[in-house]
């Protein structure tokens, strides 16, 4: 802890007060307050920092933030000896060095050093991370370049992100829920549009018209934008029809998983194409 700067409760409420001035609602001020106070102190903070503990555990105490938030920032689940685990984005700023097993949250040691000498599992998880990390980076750029010019493109990502958290909550509850694949079948769906709206001129209406919820031809629309999106017409099958959410799912957890990994898949490839566009255009 030695030379990292805290920030004061005067500067806290001080913070707050100008954040709500702003319009920032409650669960989105302790990641912009880390911003500042980074700017301000001249920090580069990693999640689980003393500061950045300092913050926010004073937003859950008091605003509203504190009803709705009992977790990370970011977080994400993986697949790992038959259970979801849960994956901790760190919150960075500046270019600290981030680990990405020391991300792994209450898994025994012994589990993340089988992990770590099992070169394909090792693999597989530090893509995951990478994918998941993008999605938590580029939803909150993303949103910051949408606010200036509100769109559908915005309201898309933001929906998408959210049936994201949705499905990772579901995996990460006892036990893992199906529903996992429900949300990650329409963040999926979600992602693709916002990004046929953005390239193709396409809207609400006519995604709806043309496509309604079939993932497979929304892939052949988005291959006019990008000819290899990461993921093949056959791996769309292990989702559910959207007639399904009203009957059964399929509990089986690798089925869960496989759900998951890909709508993280897709979702990071699609944001990583809108935050491209939207730089390009400020």
């Amino acid at each position: 802890m030695s030379g990292i700067k805290l920030p004061t409760e005067s500067w806290l409420e001080g913070i707050n007060e100008t954040l709500a001035k702003e319009g920032l609602i409650p669960e989105r001020r302790p990641i912009e307050a880390f911003r500042r106070w980074c700017i301000e102190s001249q920090q580069s903070l990693i999640f689980g920092a003393e500061a950045t503990k300092v913050i926010g555990e004073w937003f859950s105490r008091n605003t509203a933030y504190g009803l709705h938030v009992r977790q990370p920032f970011g977080r994400a689940a993986f697949y790992w000896d038959m259970a979801f685990v849960e994956v901790a984005m760190p919150l960075v700023f500046g270019s600290p060095q981030i680990f990405p097993l020391e991300q792994l949250r209450n898994v025994p040691t012994h589990l993340v050093q089988r992990l770590a000498s099992s070169p394909d599992s090792l693999d597989a998880y530090l893509q995951h991370f990478s994918n998941a990390y993008g999605v938590f980076v580029m939803e909150e750029n993303i949103r910051r370049l949408d606010e200036a010019n509100p769109s559908d493109v915005g309201q898309f990502v933001m929906a998408a992100s959210r049936q994201l958290s949705s499905a990772t909550a579901a995996l990460l509850s006892s036990p893992p829920s199906a529903k996992a694949l429900e949300d990650s079948r329409l963040a999926v769906e979600i992602s693709i549009k916002a990004v046929l709206i953005l390239k193709l001129g396409h809207t609400d209406a006519t995604l709806q018209k043309q496509f309604s919820h079939r993932l497979v031809p929304l892939r052949t629309e988005l291959l006019k934008v990008k000819s290899d999106p990461g993921f093949t017409e056959a791996e769309l099958a292990i989702y559910p029809e959207v007639a399904a959410r009203y009957g059964d799912l399929p509990d089986d957890r690798a089925n869960l998983w496989k759900g998951y990994e890909l709508a993280l898949r897709v979702v990071a490839m699609t944001f990583e194409i809108i935050e491209s566009d939207l730089l390009a255009r400020q």
